[in-house]
């Protein structure tokens, strides 16, 4: 399995954009920080987002999804390894 702590490091980022929006923090801060987060994911990713997509959706919907894919492909993971050891 790949190197995936970059993913912690996004949740993080991901979440400090959400702390912005509900306690209504300057627009400026938030607008780095969401910078920050969409070019972080999609370095870490080591997949440039493709220009349709990102014409169709936005970065950032991209980046988040980027972030649940492999999520979900960990948690898959993980869950099968689990399995593996109750059998």
């Amino acid at each position: 399995m790949q190197h995936l702590g970059w993913l912690w490091t996004a949740i993080k980022k991901l979440n400090s954009i959400r702390n912005n929006l509900v306690h209504q923090i300057d627009d400026e801060d938030l607008n780095n920080k969401l910078v920050k987060f969409v070019n972080f994911v999609e370095k870490e990713s080591k997949e440039p987002f493709p220009w349709e997509l990102v014409k169709e959706f936005g970065k950032l919907s991209l980046a988040i999804t980027v972030l649940n894919a492999r999520l979900s492909a960990l948690l898959q993971k993980t869950k099968e390894s689990i399995l593996s050891l109750e059998l």
